[in-house]
């Protein structure tokens, strides 16, 4: 009897045991599930931050290139701090400055230069044609704010653009000429006639890329002006832009990236980046500006081909075909006469209010032009209004004065009234005077 209870006993205290055993199996798997939850919610809020960082990014590149003729912004340079006045800064994408030197680099080379002046510090890639500038991204050109361009591990996001569509100057006239950066892109995509998910890859080209370089940040910079250390929690991180990992290639300053499927196991297939390369944006004819230091805003035509008014075909910069122009003072600010005599001398602050001024007037038939300063023998005209003392001004011919000889002994006086001509009769000049 007595060695029944204790083997009941002993029974129990097993089922004790297997009870507790399962309970901390179930916790385990609980813990594991939630710990992956919550590092899956964490890459999803990572993500989604990343997404939006691209759409404020991406929109206002859209808007500079709408307002800038189609040019896209130069980088900010790199190994600059955030307390800077020069971070974040656009610099000049002039090809006949390259980084730190007066040297080009070789073709399929890169040059660095991240010390020295402050907006001299980029890299430049030349790929024997033309040349790909590699930075920052520009948020002060770009009008957004600095938290825009700085990526959810802290890094920001670099930005890589093919000089001659940055500098304002030196634009290619057609796509091939400037989409010299390749990108090799893999997607996963449903293929219909086997029911299942495969992996595709494409090569497409770009002008310019704005990059995040991921958890592991290889080839980034820091706000603090370094670039990103190796973090020995990471173990793909070595220093600099090496090892191991399919993201190596977005690091590299060269002409080409890598767009892949996300995969966090160690090794060549490694790959956290994410990569944006296309924007849409309108090149408008005309657009607005703005005076930082007066905070007007004008107007202005950028000159793509002309503005036509009554025509589709304009000619020149701005072409009035079937219509007229006019100009008109504003009577607000033009004294007005007390009475019906003539009105008083208008002040010469106000003199050009409602004028057209132009240095020349041209025919639309003959291209013939003359100077306007002509009316008033206005002094640095290219044309002389005046005449000798022997002399009177008839007229002009070919935008030139023509000045007639004075008749000898002629009576131009005409008591009474006023002179208004001459006529010829019988080799005699005769005054016309009228009332």
């Amino acid at each position: 009897m007595k060695n029944k209870t204790i083997d009941n006993l002993s029974n129990e205290d097993g089922a004790i045991l297997i009870t507790i055993a399962l309970f901390m199996l179930a916790a385990g798997i609980a813990v594991a599930a939630y710990a992956y939850t919550s590092k899956v919610r964490l890459q999803d809020k990572r993500q989604a931050q990343i997404e939006e960082q691209y759409a404020t990014i991406m929109g206002a590149m859209s808007k500079y290139v709408a307002r800038n003729q189609g040019y896209k912004p130069c980088p900010a340079p790199i190994a600059v701090d955030e307390t800077s006045a020069n971070f974040g800064l656009e610099t000049e994408c002039d090809t006949a400055i390259p980084p730190g030197s007066s040297v080009t680099p070789g073709a399929g080379a890169t040059a660095c230069n991240i010390a020295g002046a402050e907006l001299m510090r980029y890299c430049v890639y030349n790929n024997g044609t033309r040349r790909i500038r590699f930075g920052i991204v520009p948020y002060k050109a770009l009008k957004i704010d600095k938290e825009d361009i700085i990526d959810p591990y802290g890094n920001l996001y670099s930005y890589a653009v093919v000089e001659q569509r940055a500098d304002g100057v030196n634009s290619p006239s057609s796509p091939a000429d400037y989409n010299l950066i390749t990108i090799n892109e893999t997607l996963l995509e449903y293929d219909v006639p086997t029911t299942s998910w495969v992996a595709n890859n494409y090569v497409r080209t770009s002008d310019m890329v704005v990059y995040s370089h991921g958890l592991d940040g290889r080839g980034s910079w820091l706000p603090s002006g370094i670039a990103n250390p190796a973090s020995p929690a990471i173990p793909v991180n070595p220093a600099g832009c090496n090892g191991a990992g399919f993201d190596v290639e977005n690091c590299d300053n060269d002409d080409v990236f890598n767009i892949a499927l996300r995969s966090d196991v160690v090794g060549a297939n490694y790959f956290d980046d994410t990569v944006e390369r296309d924007i849409t944006a309108w090149a408008y004819i005309w657009n607005d500006s703005d005076d930082v230091a007066t905070g007007e805003i004008g107007i202005y035509n950028q000159g793509l081909k002309g503005s036509g008014v009554g025509t589709a075909d304009p000619q020149e910069d701005f072409h009035v075909v079937g219509g007229n122009i006019r100009v008109e003072a504003d009577a607000s600010v033009i004294p007005q006469p007390a009475s019906s005599l003539a009105s008083p001398p208008i002040p010469d602050d106000i003199k050009p209010t409602g004028s057209v001024v132009t240095p020349n007037y041209c025919s639309s038939t003959t291209g013939n032009c003359f100077d306007p300063g002509l009316f008033g023998a206005e002094e640095g005209s290219s044309v002389n209004a005046s005449c000798s003392s022997d002399q009177y001004l008839r007229g002009f011919v070919n935008g030139q004065a023509e000045c007639v000889d004075i008749i000898p002994n002629l009576n131009l006086n005409c008591p009474g009234g006023y002179l208004q001509g001459f006529s010829y009769s019988g080799g005699t000049y005769n005054r016309i005077c009228g009332p």
